[in-house]
C-alpha cells in the first residue's frame, strides 16, 4: 500500500547521504536521486540542500518525513490487524507513564487480557509528551496519563483521581509528623522526577500557586525511574514528592512514610486517552469497570 518513495525518503532523511540510502535499500544511487526528485516535484518543495560537504534536510523535508513515518506505522498496524483477524485475534498497544506503571494499572490490563483471550495487549512506558505523539502517529492505540487531556484532537475517559504526597524514610525526622510545611520541605534533600514528567510539573505548578519556585528547594538528584527514587528514599538518602498510588505498597510495608504537604493541592485525574476514530469503545468501558472493581476490592 505504500509507495517505494516513502521508504527512500525516510532512509535519505536519516542518513543524509545518497550512497548510504542506496546501499541500505539495495538500490542504485541514480534511482535514489530520481525518487527524491520525484517527491520534490510532487509536493513542490526542496527536500534537501547540498552544502558540498554535507546535506541538510529542509523544514519541508522533515515535515514530509514525519508524515511518511506515520504512513509506515499505519501500514504495519494494518498488516498486523489483518493477520490477527485471520486467526480471530486483535491487538492493542497501550502507552502508560512510569508513574502508572507502578500502580495497579498493568494488573488491570492483565485482567482484561485474561477475560478476553483473543486479545493481545502490549504495554509500553513513555512520558506524557511521547504518549500524545505516539497516539497521533498511530504507534499506540490507547494512552494512560495523569492529568487532564490537553489535546482537542483526542478523547479521554476518567479512570480515577490521585494526589501527590511527600514520601520519606521512617528514619527521617519528618516521619512522625501528620503534615509538613513548605518551610520544612525546604530543609530536605529532594530526589525528584525529571522536569518533563507529569509528577514534577504538577508539583512545580502547585509551588507557583503558593508563590514559590523549585529553585528555592534543595533538589539533590533527578531520576526518571520511580523504583530507584523509592529505594533511595527508603534508605534515607533524601525525600521525594510522589504520587500516592505509586507507593501504597511501600507505605503498608513500613518502607516509606507518606505525608501531606500543607497548602499544596496536588490532585490529578487518571485518564485513558484515545483518538476520536478509536472504534473499540467496549474495551474502554470494560477497562473502566475492571479498574473500579479492582480498586474497590483492594480496599477491603
Amino acid at each position: 500500500m505504500i509507495d517505494a518513495k516513502t521508504y527512500t525518503l525516510l532512509s535519505f532523511v536519516r542518513t543524509k547521504n545518497f550512497s548510504s540510502t542506496a546501499h541500505e535499500l539495495h538500490m542504485s544511487q541514480p534511482n535514489v536521486s530520481y525518487q527524491i526528485k520525484a517527491l520534490e516535484k510532487e509536493y513542490n518543495i526542496k527536500i534537501y540542500i547540498n552544502n558540498k560537504r554535507s546535506i541538510t534536510i529542509t523544514k519541508q523535508g522533515e515535515i514530509l518525513a514525519k508524515y511518511a513515518e506515520r504512513l509506515v506505522e499505519q501500514n504495519r498496524q494494518a498488516k498486523l490487524s489483518v493477520e490477527n483477524s485471520k486467526i480471530g485475534k486483535s491487538s492493542i498497544v497501550v502507552g502508560i507513564t512510569p508513574t502508572a506503571e507502578e500502580t495497579m494499572v498493568p494488573h488491570i490490563f492483565a485482567k482484561y487480557a485474561q477475560l478476553n483471550p483473543d486479545v493481545h495487549i502490549k504495554i509500553v512506558s513513555h512520558n506524557i509528551r511521547h504518549i500524545y505523539t505516539y497516539i497521533k502517529n498511530f504507534s499506540i492505540d490507547l494512552g494512560l496519563i495523569e492529568g487532564q487531556i490537553s489535546n482537542s484532537k483526542l478523547e479521554s475517559l476518567l479512570l480515577d483521581t490521585d494526589f501527590l504526597v511527600l514520601a520519606v524514610s521512617p528514619k527521617n525526622k519528618l516521619a512522625k509528623k501528620n503534615s509538613v510545611t513548605l518551610s520544612e520541605l525546604k530543609q530536605q534533600n529532594l530526589i525528584l522526577r525529571l522536569s518533563h514528567s507529569g509528577t514534577r510539573q504538577l508539583f512545580e505548578s502547585s509551588l507557583l500557586a503558593n508563590n514559590e519556585t523549585i529553585d528555592n528547594f534543595k533538589v539533590t538528584m533527578e531520576i526518571d525511574n520511580i523504583n530507584t527514587i523509592k529505594e533511595l528514599v527508603a534508605n534515607d538518602y533524601g525525600a521525594t514528592v510522589i504520587a500516592n498510588s505509586s507507593c501504597v505498597d511501600e507505605a503498608n510495608q513500613g518502607k516509606l512514610v507518606l505525608i501531606p504537604i500543607e497548602k499544596m493541592s496536588m490532585v490529578r485525574e487518571i485518564n485513558l486517552i484515545y483518538r476520536k476514530d478509536f472504534s473499540n469503545l467496549k474495551l474502554l468501558t470494560d477497562i473502566q469497570q475492571i479498574y473500579k472493581h479492582s480498586k474497590y476490592f483492594s480496599k477491603q
